[in-house]
């Protein structure tokens, strides 16, 4: 009994020994193992190493590669294979021994035939371990530098841009004031223009009917149907039968500046319509007294996209009016060139502009386009 104690204090003893190896030197126990078999490789054919020293380090080896031993692990050997017979009861005698502990036993052996040797490489390997772990703590200084500065550069970048964008706004709401002061002079003075060529023509009706109030009655009726037609014709309708006012056929075209159009038109955020996938947009576009036609140009970057317009006419006693198509929808290729049209007004109402992207089930679509009228 007290021998079997005695034994036991000594395993620990050793065991402490080893894993003190490892420690002494920062190593886990795997790189503690890696430094016991370079040392048995470096120095196994010298002079230190005894026979019984090489067959128990061989048994240590294979219980800490392969595990317990099995006749299947380690093969037929000869009966006069006397090394081949002492490795393979060396590994038997260790028994269930599990692969950690016979890896301590392997450090703990070579340590007690060339503890110079294993401590020359520990040290090394501390050194090295300890060099990554410095380069590795400097990169990750550097990375956490770099990634200040990139946050430092973000921020300002993002506030320099926030005040571009704050005084383009400022920009563009002063020349929208401008221009809307600008639009309320033009159409106040059109409207007293208009006021004074009505006093006019309301004189000249006037002076007309007492120059020919002999005339018959036929005869007004017919002067009276031609200024109408003389109407209709300058608002861009002529007649139907029942007196219906058909739409007349716009005017369409092409033009190759897209690039130019485009950065033209991204000045203004109203300028620019995104749509996605499947989707319709439908831009309108009151008659403004002071014009005469409306006019349309568009482009995309990258895909074309589906473009027709509709004019609906104005509510008559709360029932919406009717809406008639003036240019048919159909894909148009404004990612390659800028798609322009105009058309003369039929009357007071409204334009329906429309841009379809419902044929497209994956790709969104940036529009770029202006609509305006001219007299």
């Amino acid at each position: 009994m007290p021998n079997a104690m005695g034994e036991s204090d000594q395993e620990n003893r050793s065991m402490a020994d080893q894993i003190d190896y490892a420690a002494r030197f920062g190593l886990t126990l795997a790189e503690a193992y890696q430094v016991a078999l370079d040392v048995y490789r470096r120095e196994k054919d010298g002079a230190r190493f005894s026979y019984p020293h090489k067959i128990q380090l061989s048994a240590f080896w294979r219980q800490s590669t392969h595990g317990p031993f099995t006749p299947e692990k380690f093969g037929d050997v000869g009966f006069f294979d006397f090394v081949g017979n002492d490795r393979r009861k060396a590994w038997q005698a260790l028994g269930d021994l599990d692969q950690d502990s016979a890896k301590l036993s392997f450090i703990k052996l070579l340590s007690e035939i060339h503890q110079d040797q294993m401590d020359e490489i520990g040290g090394k390997m501390q050194e090295a371990k300890r060099q990554a772990e410095e380069e590795a703590a400097r990169k990750a200084q550097q990375e956490a530098e770099r990634r200040a500065r990139e946050e430092a550069e973000r921020k300002e970048q993002e506030r320099r841009l926030k005040e571009e964008q704050e005084r383009r706004l400022r920009q563009e709401q002063e020349e929208r004031q401008r221009q809307s002061a600008q639009n309320a002079a033009l159409l106040a003075q059109h409207h007293q223009n208009q006021s004074l060529l009505e006093r006019e023509r309301q004189q000249r009706a006037l002076q007309e009917a007492q120059r020919h109030q002999a005339q018959s009655g036929e005869q007004r009726q017919l002067q009276s149907d031609q200024q109408q037609q003389s109407q209709d014709t300058r608002h861009g309708t002529d007649q139907v039968d029942g007196g219906a006012p058909r739409i007349a056929t716009p005017e369409v075209w092409t033009r190759p500046e897209r690039t130019e159009f485009i950065g033209q038109m991204k000045q203004d955020p109203e300028s620019v319509i995104v749509l996605g996938h499947g989707e319709t947009v439908t831009v309108k576009a009151v008659t403004n007294p002071a014009g005469s036609r409306m006019f349309w140009e568009f482009a995309t970057e990258n895909y074309d996209l589906a473009f027709g317009v509709s004019f609906q006419w104005p509510a008559v006693d709360g029932v919406e009016g009717k809406i008639v198509e003036v240019l048919p929808s159909e894909r148009k290729q404004s990612h390659q060139v800028v798609i322009g049209g105009s058309h003369a007004y039929p009357g007071p109402g409204t334009y329906l502009i429309q841009f379809d992207n419902t044929y497209s089930v994956l790709r969104a679509k940036t529009v770029f386009y202006r609509v305006y009228y001219a007299a």
